[in-house]
């Protein structure tokens, strides 16, 4: 069997889709790609029915196709994740680093500021990790603090070498961050328009089924998506459970 692989046509279709429609998979890949199967299944059985409601005859044919973009681009991205990427590990030790001096910093400042109340209440809300972006306020603002009332640190014995460090980590972290973190990732925008792809797809095909078979229940449940029917019945449930 043949292995899939995308033409430049099947990617300038993919890049074609606008932007507004492509968004992160409301379901489990691994289970649309299930049920977009099922679905074309199910659905040839009734393909004369279906076509005399208008449904484009190019639909199963693209459907097919959707399903092969989709676990081709998703296959990719995951692919992708599983790789180490040197600069962030990199950033990862550096980020931990962060946090165990943010602690050590933080439980020196309480022991010389426990007779201080307002220095306390400062402290405490200096004393932030998520997300990165305050973690990395958190150590420039108790390097500040410390600078401020050093004479308190001064006299439990402390290192102010960590009020240096804590500095530097706080000037240097966010670059670091940014420079790891683009704002796209190619695979996974390619993972993200193949879903729309086929989304559009089934949706389609799952419409026209249900306006087919609307006075026939055991054909019309095979265009339904078990999934999104199994989440509403537990919102269902929990919505019971709150009102007893």
């Amino acid at each position: 069997m043949a292995v899939f692989q995308p033409t430049t046509e099947h990617l300038d279709a993919l890049k074609a889709i606008p932007s507004r429609q492509v968004k992160r998979p409301a379901i489990p890949v691994p289970t649309c790609l299930q049920e977009a199967h099922d679905l074309y299944v199910w659905s040839q059985e009734d393909r004369e029915e279906l076509l005399e409601v208008g449904l484009s005859p190019v639909v199963f044919d693209e459907l097919l196709l959707g399903i092969d973009l989709l676990s081709y681009y998703q296959g990719k991205w995951k692919k992708e994740q599983k790789q180490v990427d040197p600069q962030a590990k990199a950033l990862r030790e550096k980020q931990q680093e962060a946090r165990q001096l943010q602690q050590s910093v933080a439980a020196n400042m309480r022991f010389a500021f426990r007779r201080q109340p307002d220095l306390l209440k400062t402290l405490r809300a200096s004393v932030k990790r998520t997300p990165y972006a305050a973690l990395y306020q958190s150590l420039n603002d108790l390097a500040v603090l410390g600078e401020a009332y050093s004479d308190l640190l001064l006299a439990i014995g402390f290192n102010f070498d960590e009020l240096a460090q804590a500095r530097q980590l706080a000037n240097d972290l966010p670059a670091w961050h940014a420079s790891v973190s683009p704002r796209t990732n190619p695979a996974k925008e390619l993972r993200d328009r193949a879903y729309a792809y086929l989304k559009k797809r089934v949706d389609e095909l799952r419409t026209c089924g249900k306006y087919v078979f609307r006075q026939m229940p055991s054909r019309q449940r095979g265009y339904v998506s078990p999934f999104m029917r199994r989440k509403f019945q537990a919102e269902q449930r929990a919505r019971s459970k709150q009102k007893e």
